[in-house]
């Protein structure tokens, strides 16, 4: 059972904030919801604390499942939530939503109330605002009522209009020893009910017909439900310092109208004089999206290419290069696992490089801290046999030292030799932590800048110790590498974990390291090609991306984990 955390703020119980970049299904609804006149459970000293949980059934899943709850508010029996729940929306399945409201009790985190529930059909929520009479089967009478306004939507939830509007021939409402009206915009999502609710409006401009009004920022959902054919309401004002401002104009629109960039005609607000009050359009702009690495690798040119390096130093452990009970031995299983996460999980669709490192290899006098073992190979399985081949055949002398100095360059000029919309991944296999620390870390800041991340596993029974060397830290905070002549990294391309290589692990780890290069390199997804889509401003890799979704995202329980979408 959930409990509520012990500490809470005055008003509303702990923030969640919403960590996976949701990305909306082709519909979806919105929930809103409040509730009026809710019971008190807590006495003649105080008021309910009320939340909403929101439970989900369908025919293929026919029993009660949590969808997600909403934040507490305190002492307050006429609540309206922040959070808004996403769920998606069939028209098969007849899926049911049931509301449950509860009290909650921050002296007894495991103590919550049932105050009253409802059951709606889903269909009864699409574009519909709902009331209804809540029902406790533990109490008779009235016990409040819940409202519930479901919107379909699109989009994601981080997606945010940046406007930068511009007006001509605007009306002077100011006369004529002022000459010209002191102009600004108002916005307004029109709710299925009809009604109008402003969201955002720009500056005032002094006395002009022409204005170029700055830069507004806003919501998409907040304004269209992210669905760029939804009508909005934009209202032209004239503003005035000594009495009430003056309206100028006004039309009903789209966005898609507005981020076409066409030409948009006001009408006078008094429809019966006939007055032209002027034209607006959007002079730049569009709609700021996080990219996602789904994004990314939509472009059917974009390829994750993998290069596997193998330690061929020497070891105590005899057990590391001989097969065991699975058929495998240690590399051949950290081989394995890689590859399959690499390619069910992660997408990698490329060609295989595998490099050996820490050895003299086919009869050659020399030690080789870089040697191909095999380029464009097809299969994770070519691979390990490049590999298993050397061993076998005992084609490989091994060494002492195991060094990155000549490998990591050498991934970085595969990376470099891709195509524009190509990532590469290093797999580096070792059975003990590295002998060059100093020298891997200029490499690895040399790495950063290319599109490539460096994954070292550790497999058999040493510690690794040494290789937290290569995440320095500073006062407990991570740090990125920097070279010997103090240049850092731009960002962290390496990644540690050993053989077990929890899937978690490479399946956001890699994503998110990803996302970071293309965040400093300024890529946009080639699959945006001719859309509205803008990169945001500055970094916005994914701790960026994490605090854009916090709006909306509150929930009341610490340990509720994921997004309010199910």
């Amino acid at each position: 059972a959930r409990s509520i955390p012990e500490e809470l703020p005055p008003e509303e119980f702990p923030v969640q904030t919403c960590l996976p970049v949701t990305i909306m299904a082709a519909d979806q609804i919105r929930l809103t919801i409040s509730c009026s006149k809710l019971i008190n459970v807590d006495g003649m000293m105080g008021k309910s604390d009320p939340f909403v949980r929101v439970n989900r059934k369908d025919d293929e899943h026919p029993t009660w499942a949590e969808l997600a709850v909403t934040e507490g508010i305190r002492n307050n029996h006429d609540p309206v939530f922040l959070t808004k729940i996403f769920t998606n929306y069939e028209f098969e399945g007849n899926p049911e939503l049931q509301f449950e409201v509860m009290d909650g009790d921050s002296k007894n985190p495991n103590k919550t109330q049932l105050l009253g529930r409802i059951e709606i059909k889903l269909q009864d929520l699409r574009n519909f605002e709902r009331t209804a009479n809540l029902v406790n089967p533990n109490r008779a009478g009235n016990v409040g009522s819940i409202k519930v306004l479901g919107e379909v939507v699109s989009g994601r939830p981080t997606d945010t209009l940046k406007l930068s509007m511009a007006g001509q021939n605007i009306a002077n409402k100011d006369g004529y020893l002022k000459g010209a009206s002191d102009p600004y915009l108002k916005f307004f999502k029109v709710m299925p009910t009809g009604d109008k609710i402003e969201v955002a409006k720009t500056e005032v401009i002094s006395t002009t017909k022409t204005p170029e009004w700055q830069p507004i920022m806003m919501n998409c959902m907040d304004l269209c439900n992210g669905k760029m054919d939804q009508k909005i309401y934009i209202e032209c004002w004239d503003s005035d310092s000594v009495s009430k401002d003056d309206p100028i104009g006004d039309v009903e629109t789209t966005m898609g109208d507005v981020l076409s960039k066409k030409t948009i005609q006001l009408l006078d607000y008094n429809k019966e004089r006939g007055i032209d009050p002027g034209q607006i359009m959007l002079k730049s702009g569009g709609i700021i999206r996080y990219p996602t690495f789904e994004d990314y690798l939509a472009d059917p040119k974009s390829k994750i290419h993998v290069t596997f390096a193998v330690d061929f130093t020497k070891t105590e452990d005899e057990k590391i290069h001989r097969k065991k009970a699975t058929g495998y031995n240690y590399y051949e299983q950290a081989i394995a696992n890689a590859g399959e996460i690499l390619v069910e999980d992660v997408g990698c669709e490329g060609s295989f490089n595998v490099l050996g490192f820490g050895g003299m290899f086919n009869g050659e006098q020399t030690v080789s801290h870089c040697y191909d073992l095999g380029v464009g190979l097809k299969t994770v399985q070519e691979v390990s046999n490049a590999y298993w081949n050397l061993v076998k055949n005992d084609k490989v002398v091994m060494e002492k030292k195991r060094f990155l100095k000549e490998v990591v360059p050498k991934a970085i000029e595969f990376a470099k030799a891709g195509g524009p919309a190509d990532y590469s991944v290093l797999v580096v296999i070792t059975h003990k932590s590295i002998d060059d620390t100093a020298d891997t870390i200029d490499h690895l800041v040399d790495a950063a800048k290319a599109p490539m991340s460096v994954l070292v596993i550790g497999v058999g029974e040493d510690d690794f110790k040494n290789m937290a060397d290569l995440y320095p830290v500073a006062d407990g905070t991570p740090q990125l590498q920097r070279k010997n002549t103090g240049e850092n990294a731009i960002r962290n391309p390496l990644m540690f974990t050993t053989e077990s290589i929890p899937r978690k692990h490479l399946k956001v780890g890699l994503p998110n390291q990803f996302l970071q290069y293309m965040s400093k390199m300024k890529f946009a997804p080639a699959s945006w090609g001719s859309t509205n889509f803008i990169l945001p401003d500055g970094d916005w890799g994914p701790e960026q991306i994490f605090e854009a979704q916090e709006v909306g995202a509150k929930f009341r329980d610490l340990d509720l984990g994921g997004a309010a979408t199910k």
